[in-house]
C-alpha cells in the first residue's frame, strides 16, 4: 500500500513538472491558470504524502501492538484496518473528538447550575 501511495505522489510531481514545461512555456498559458494547476498539484501531493505518513504510523502501531500486547496477552493479531480504526477511535477519545466536545459541554452546564 505504501508503494502505491509513493508512486501516486511521484506521479503528481511529474505531472506538475510536465505541466510547467509544456503548458506554461510552450503553449503560453496564462500565469493564473498555471498557478491554479500548480497549487492543485501541490495540494494533491501533500494529501497523498500525508496519507502515506498516516499509513506508515498505523503500520508501525500494528507491528508494535502485535509484537508486544498481542503476544503477551494472547490476543488475536491486529490487521492494518483494525489498527487504523483503533487509532481513529483513540484519537476521538483522547485528542478532542466528538466525545470530548460533548463532555465539556456537559461540564459547563453543570458548572452554571
Amino acid at each position: 500500500m505504501a508503494e502505491i501511495l509513493a508512486l501516486v505522489f511521484i506521479f503528481v510531481v511529474i505531472v506538475t513538472l510536465i505541466g510547467y514545461f509544456f503548458c506554461y512555456r510552450s503553449i503560453g498559458m496564462s500565469k493564473a491558470i498555471f498557478s491554479v494547476i500548480v497549487i492543485g498539484g501541490i495540494i494533491a501531493g501533500c494529501l497523498v504524502l500525508g496519507f502515506w505518513f498516516a499509513a506508515f504510523f498505523v503500520w508501525l502501531f500494528m507491528l508494535l501492538f502485535n509484537a508486544s500486547v498481542a503476544s503477551y496477552l494472547g490476543l488475536s493479531a491486529l490487521t492494518f484496518w483494525k489498527a487504523w480504526g483503533f487509532l481513529l477511535v483513540s484519537a476521538f477519545l483522547f485528542k478532542g473528538g466528538v466525545i470530548t466536545v460533548i463532555l465539556t459541554a456537559l461540564l459547563k452546564i453543570k458548572r452554571r447550575k
